[in-house]
């Protein structure tokens, strides 16, 4: 058992047994040796109960853990004994060392160790769970995202119909053109179909009165933003105004 911790009393500076090191080498190991819950083990053959705070041993193998001869533990075991520290139980066959008040001790901080592990394992439960909730979160936010980027297609693709009647760029070419031309192109796609009509009936009008009417592409429509010439509630096109500057520039302005 290589896992868990001991607590170690300062009432051991109190006993006889802490000015000999190796009587004290001796305590820690019976400390870090017996169990820390009750457990059953076979012994010739037969079933045995061990309460926590005992362990089966023998003198040899403690002195190959600890480095101390045999004999010299046989003394610092009975100095635990008249120290009140441990108690013994031996036969032929085996040893058991029991720590005197183990559970007044012990219990407390293996409590405590226990609900470290139970809130340590509560966290990384509930870390697994947010996770889970954001991983599931970030996914409807993506099929969200995906339904909209799809659905805004769907309307692009009216207004393109609208803009063209004959064979031309396809719907998806034109909608990567857009959203490579203006950020605001989620913004731009709802209102497009609207602006189209009306710049065709612009183009209609002037087609009547001039009988020429030129019909710009749709990608350069796009590139120069024409639409937001045709942005208004009854869909007419603003009436424009070709000025000179005094530097020789030409600018358009409303009228």
């Amino acid at each position: 058992m290589n896992n868990g911790f001991v607590k170690l009393h300062r009432c051991l500076k109190e006993t006889l047994i802490f000015s000999d090191s190796q009587a004290v080498h001796l305590w820690v190991y019976l400390l870090l040796s017996v169990n820390h819950k009750p457990k059953d083990v076979m012994l010739s053959g037969s079933k045995k109960h061990i309460e926590a705070g005992s362990f089966i041993c023998s003198r040899n193998t403690i002195s190959l853990a600890t480095g101390i001869n045999e004999s010299k533990i046989q003394r610092l075991l009975k100095a635990l004994e008249s120290e009140q520290m441990i108690e013994q139980q031996m036969n032929s066959k085996y040893r058991m060392i029991s720590i005197t008040n183990w559970q007044k001790y012990q219990t407390g901080e293996q409590v405590t160790e226990q609900q470290m592990n139970n809130k340590r394992t509560a966290d990384e439960q509930q870390m697994n769970t947010n996770k889970n909730e954001e991983n599931e979160k970030n996914e409807k936010n993506e099929k969200n995202e995906k339904k909209k980027k799809d659905d805004l297609f769907l309307i692009f693709k009216e207004a393109h119909h609208e803009y063209f009647t004959g064979k031309k760029r396809g719907a998806a070419t034109e909608f990567e053109w857009l959203k490579k031309q203006h950020k605001d192109w989620k913004e731009i796609v709802p209102i497009l179909k609207n602006c189209i009509i009306a710049y065709k009936k612009h183009l209609a009008k002037e087609k009547a009165s001039s009988g020429f009417a030129p019909e710009k592409h749709m990608q350069g429509w796009i590139t120069d933003r024409r639409w937001e010439t045709y942005v208004t509630d009854n869909i007419e096109p603003k009436k424009m105004k070709t000025l000179k500057t005094h530097e020789g520039e030409t600018i358009e302005v409303e009228v």
